[in-house]
């Protein structure tokens, strides 16, 4: 066909002036050569330098940040491509010039001279944290929505951004502790609290709303017993030296607060550089916000787990009486954040539907420090054994339904997918002598079968059938999306990567290499269907095959009876297919930079063995999809005749559809028609769709929820139970009565009024005193008038 549509905007992006490199920024990274398999070194450590604030997408250029906003870019993309399809355009090199017109922001920090490695955007969108090797800065970013009609007259603007450098006593260019990972805290009532993990395995977490030299808490993550020194805060603090091997080299945090969340919320998961995994339970910002059904619910099962060991410890078992401490001290802790609840005002804008609560974490009265768990117990299989080389390089941890998962990364290219089988606890680091004697051993065996009865009586079957399919051994489906080491010695380092889920941008995925080279790769949208909506769904397709599966289990069947041709099974998707899940079977090739851009070919063994194993890649694809075009195609026919057998009484829409099968020119140029008015109508949809997301606000604002509560109170006043409008029905039935009644003779009124003998001269005595009054005043005012006519 020679009709060409426009291509997707994302294969025009890395064209923008936005990802261009600097000259500093080219001089700088010439001689960084990533080592894979090997620990971190000075040339080696994490780095993420975009990121993505809702519609803006974020980019690091050396010490360098700018900003784009996506939404201008597809905006400009549609009204090009409406006006290529106008003007039938079909050249094969379309003009890239209109990028040029989409403008994008620099920030003017002046305080960031550091070569950025990691950028990580808070909550509100409002802070921007940029981590370098041996630093941390926190940029205020500007407003959002970037590009307004008076801005758009630069191409190009530099705005200045106000700057907090981060504990400058601890992290500086000249100090040797190295920043290992950045994170904003979940549950900060101000959106401001940042935790900072460095090479020395100390976390850090600063509020930098009231303070930005000091932390406000530090952890020791070392699971080596260190020298303890007194500490300014609450937290954990040790000092000693540790092996390389037992340095915590990353950390992830349980995620925001939920009304069916235990304690994920208050938790710090981290790992060692060995791969063990630890955690610390409770940590929470001193300022922080929670839901309310979540501090109550904790609440409740602390309360339910101390009845239980209360009914089976005795008054001597020294064993079940420690177990019962320990979960008091849970019910404690969780009182004393209610009891530091403040009620946020209804005016706050960080709060959507009022049921969070503002709580004071360093008001808790436990005076015990926080006590580290772990290491995790990792159940594995021989063949599941890591290599000894392989080391832990990142972590996150995933809030899933009905297990939590801890995904970590290793140095080798491996990434473990471990499910939290036990949810973790809050526990306190116990002075050692004030405690009894005891067996540790059974003490957590007893432990572990009360938590095991627990979770067991809690749990339903559909999350037993969860966790034993999750228990079955069936590998995860990877799939390649971007290949950055094509050949065997040289690459491309990958400096960044991040997904973006918008409504109106679609889903896909971004990711730069260095220096400064954007790779986009389209996603398809995927939708996860509940256990119940699957098992809805195969008990319905059960219903419909029942005739069916009768029918060919029977013999004894009526020629005049239908019988259906299509076979059981019913027809799913072919593996080939199921497998991809939307995603493209081939991945983006990046070209490192030294054998990219106008440079000679050199062809090479390694550059033929990556062009033989591709080739022989293709051709396996190539007879796979044939193989699975017959398996179509046969029960494409099959239903074929099956529909023909249905629609045979429909002659005459027969003969319509063999009246449309033409000539080829006909049909090539009726197809070519139909895809440029399903482009035409693709543009316009989104342009609608861009419409309806600027003038639509998906959820109701603070002041129209209130302004709906008071017109539904003022509707129960008219309308409820004993309001005004029930009175007013009642008032005009009384109205009734009384008319009804017949009225009173105006004789019957009347009455005689007569007075006493006292009564009477009473009133004339008044009437004398009141009439020698009114002679003394007239006499008084003759008086007057003649003394006035004689001056």
């Amino acid at each position: 066909m020679d009709s060409r549509l426009p291509e997707n905007w994302l294969d025009y992006l890395p064209e923008h002036p936005v990802f261009a490199s600097t000259g500093a920024f080219k001089t700088s990274t010439q001689g960084y050569k990533p080592t894979f398999g090997a620990p971190p070194t000075e040339d080696a450590h994490r780095t993420r330098v975009i990121a993505v604030r809702e519609h803006d997408l974020l980019i690091a250029v050396g010490s360098q940040i700018r900003i784009i906003n996506l939404n201008d870019v597809k905006d400009t993309w549609i009204s090009t491509a409406k006006e290529a399809i106008k003007s039938d355009n079909q050249k094969k090199d379309c003009d890239k010039s209109w990028l040029n017109d989409i403008p994008y922001k620099i920030l003017e920090t002046p305080e960031m001279n550091f070569h950025i490695d990691t950028l990580t955007v808070n909550t509100s969108g409002r802070f921007l944290a940029v981590a370098g090797e041996r630093q941390v800065v926190v940029v205020v970013l500007p407003r959002q929505g970037l590009s307004s009609e008076s801005e758009k007259i630069s191409r190009k603007q530099r705005v200045t951004c106000k700057t907090l450098t981060i504990g400058k006593t601890i992290y500086d260019s000249e100090k040797e502790t190295r920043i290992l990972k950045v994170d904003w805290h979940p549950l900060s009532e101000t959106q401001s609290h940042i935790l900072i993990l460095g090479d020395d395995s100390r976390l850090r977490m600063f509020d930098i709303s009231s303070d930005i030299e000091s932390p406000e808490q530090v952890f020791d993550l070392a699971p080596s017993q260190r020298k303890r020194v007194p500490a300014p805060k609450r937290g954990v603090f040790f000092t000693d030296d540790l092996d390389t091997d037992e340095e915590a080299v990353s950390f992830s945090l349980g995620g925001p607060s939920k009304d069916d969340s235990g304690w994920e919320p208050f938790t710090v998961y981290y790992a060692l550089r060995a791969g063990h995994i630890y955690a610390l339970c409770p940590v929470l910002p001193f300022k922080s916000f929670v839901r309310r059904q979540h501090l109550e619910s904790l609440s409740c099962v602390a309360h339910s787990k101390i009845e239980h060991v209360e009914k089976k410890a005795g008054h001597e078992n020294i064993e079940w009486q420690a177990l019962t401490n320990f979960y008091r001290l849970h019910y404690q802790w969780i009182y004393d954040m209610l009891g530091s609840v403040k009620k946020l005002g209804k005016d706050d804008t960080s709060l959507i539907d009022g049921e969070c609560v503002s709580v004071r974490s360093h008001k808790c009265s436990i005076p015990h420090q926080v006590q580290r768990q772990g290491p995790f117990k990792i159940a594995q299989d021989e063949n599941q054994s890591l290599d000894i080389d392989a080391q832990v390089s990142d972590m996150t941890f995933i809030k899933t339904k009905p297990v939590d998962i801890l995904a970590v990364a290793f140095t080798n290219g491996t990434v473990r997918n471990y499910i939290l089988a036990a949810g973790i606890e809050a526990q306190w680091l116990m002075p050692t002598e004030t405690t009894q004697m005891w067996k540790r051993e059974d003490w957590l065996e007893k432990l572990e079968k009360i938590n095991a009865i627990y979770q067991q009586d809690g749990q339903t079957q559909e999350a037993k059938d969860a966790v034993a399919s999750l228990s079955q051994d069936k590998g995860s489906k990877v799939q390649c999306l971007i290949n950055s080491a094509p050949f065997g010695n040289s690459s491309a380092p990958m400096v960044g990567l991040v997904v973006v889920h918008d409504l109106y941008l679609s889903r896909f995925l971004l990711a730069i290499s260095d220096p400064s080279d954007l790779v986009s790769v389209e996603l398809g949208i995927r939708r996860d269907l509940p256990a119940e909506d699957m098992s809805g769904l195969a008990s319905a397709v059960a219903d419909q095959l029942k005739g069916l599966a009768a029918d060919q289990r029977t013999d004894n069947i009526d020629d005049s009876e239908y019988r259906c041709m299509l076979p059981l099974p019913p027809f799913e998707t072919p593996s080939t297919l199921a497998a991809l899940q939307g995603l493209p079977n081939q991945p983006r090739i990046v070209v490192p930079a030294s054998m990219g851009g106008s440079k000679e070919v050199v062809i090479t063994e390694e550059t033929l063995l990556f062009m033989s194993t591709a080739s022989a890649k293709i051709q396996r694809d190539i007879k796979s999809l044939a193989q699975t075009a017959t398996l179509i195609k046969k029960r494409m026919s099959l239903q074929e005749d099956e529909f023909k057998r249905q629609v045979l009484a429909m002659k005459d829409l027969h003969q319509r559809v063999e009246k449309h099968r033409g000539a080829g020119s006909e049909r090539e140029e009726k197809i070519r028609e139909t895809a440029q008015t399903h482009a035409k109508l693709a543009l316009r949809a989104d342009a609608l769709m861009r419409q309806l997301i600027q003038r639509y606000q998906p959820q109701l604002s603070q002041h129209e929820k209130a302004w709906m509560e008071k017109l539904e109170e003022i509707q129960k006043a008219v309308e409820g139970d004993q309001g005004y409008a029930w009175r007013l029905d009642k008032l005009k039935s009384q109205i009734e009565l009384i008319q009804a009644k017949p009225k009173l003779a105006v004789s019957e009124l009347r009455t005689t009024i007569t007075l006493t003998k006292t009564q009477a001269e009473s009133v004339k005595t008044t009437l004398d005193k009141q009439a020698e009054l009114l002679k003394s005043t007239e006499k008084r005012m003759w008086n007057l008038k003649e003394a006035i006519g004689s001056a």
